[in-house]
């Protein structure tokens, strides 16, 4: 579990996987949380990750996996997100995030998404982190300008359309880290 001010991020179980694609309120009564209607934005990454689970379980047990975002003191499921893979060869992981619709604008996006920087970098063997989002002015651009990730390219006439590709890298991560005050509540659980 990744721990930040306001946020637990906890790794996405195979149960929680099934229950999210078959009843989502089951996951709620499960883990004890309120759901909102409006989560997931993108429910077909979730058909995708419960598909690699049968093929890697060994993702979800490294931590390089899927994550649901817990508001500590709501008790609600804010939103969800993660890893795409284990570090690459050259020391690499991306993340992505997502928030539901009553819940942006509250920052917490940019929380979970340091949250999972951190926790990357906390791995000797990651060198950078990195994300794609479209290539157009949006939130997501916003929050990973907020968490100190550079656009390094366009990448035209994908699947999804034109992307932009975003990185931080190891050495910048920690030119900018914040001090010590500023990281009361964040830890790493095993």
């Amino acid at each position: 579990m990744i721990q930040t001010r306001r946020l637990q991020l906890i790794p996405c179980a195979r149960q929680d996987l099934e229950a999210i694609l078959q009843d989502k309120q089951a996951l709620g009564t499960r883990l004890h949380l309120t759901i909102p209607e409006t989560w997931p934005t993108f429910p077909e990454s979730f058909e995708y990750s419960y598909h690699l689970s049968t093929l890697e379980p060994a993702l979800a047990a490294l931590g390089w996996w899927v994550y649901l975002f817990i508001h500590v003191q709501e008790r609600v499921l804010v939103g969800s997100g993660g890893f795409t893979a284990e570090p690459d060869a050259d020391g690499a992981v991306e993340i992505g995030y997502e928030i539901a619709g009553e819940y942006r604008n509250r920052g917490l996006a940019t929380e979970a998404a340091q949250g999972l920087i951190a926790y990357a970098f906390g791995h000797p063997e990651v060198t950078a982190v990195e994300a794609h989002t479209l290539a157009e002015p949006n939130p997501s651009v916003r929050v990973l300008e907020k968490v100190g990730m550079v656009r390094v390219r366009t990448l035209y006439g994908t699947e999804d359309g034109d992307l932009w590709h975003w990185r931080i890298t190891r050495q910048t991560f920690q030119a900018r880290r914040p001090s010590a005050a500023d990281m009361t509540g964040w830890r790493e659980h095993p």
